[in-house]
């Protein structure tokens, strides 16, 4: 939803967008309700890319927004996006690598009760999650890439919910 009722009403008519997932499910859920307004392909950014659509330097712009963290392959996926801008293209990213929610999956993870649940606890945790200095880690494995990285910070930040329907987004 970022990409499409915040980035894209700030760019021109010409734009063209073109949005991907891993997930045949998600694919088809964002050409169902942003079919008109985007192209949609399944794509695993971990691995080999070679589709017309998605040709080295052929993109100004690449975002993603609250994804990267499931990323394990982080080298290869960047090195992918990094062929896929043109020379002196953007890009901005935003993941989670820490959160009360990581931390409390690996201790479920740990409990008995739960543990046969939870064998896959390291899928949505950050690659940078144990890193001292994840920050460093990052910017060191972009620049090895070939990225110029004009800015990157930790933000920290503490979200609450008075009730359900405002984590919801129902209220």
């Amino acid at each position: 939803d970022v990409l499409i009722d915040i980035v894209l009403p700030t760019l021109s008519n010409e734009t063209k967008i073109v949005g991907i997932d891993i997930s045949k499910e998600m694919i088809e859920y964002c050409e169902q309700h942003y079919g008109d307004k985007a192209k949609f392909y399944q794509v695993d950014i971990e691995g080999e890319i070679e589709m017309e659509e998605l040709k080295p330097n052929s993109f100004d712009f690449i975002t993603s927004f609250y994804t990267l963290h499931w990323i394990k392959k982080q080298s290869q996926a960047f090195t992918n996006m990094y062929n896929l801008l043109k020379p002196h293209g953007t890009y901005i990213l935003l993941f989670i690598n820490k959160t009360h929610l990581f931390d409390f999956y690996l201790k479920l993870s740990k409990k008995d009760k739960y543990s046969t649940f939870m064998a896959d606890v390291m899928k949505p945790i950050s690659p940078y999650y144990f890193d001292e200095n994840p920050l460093d880690e990052f910017n060191s494995m972009a620049a090895k890439i070939g990225f110029n990285i004009a800015h990157s910070e930790i933000i920290n930040l503490e979200t609450y919910w008075k009730t359900i329907e405002d984590y919801l987004g129902k209220s």
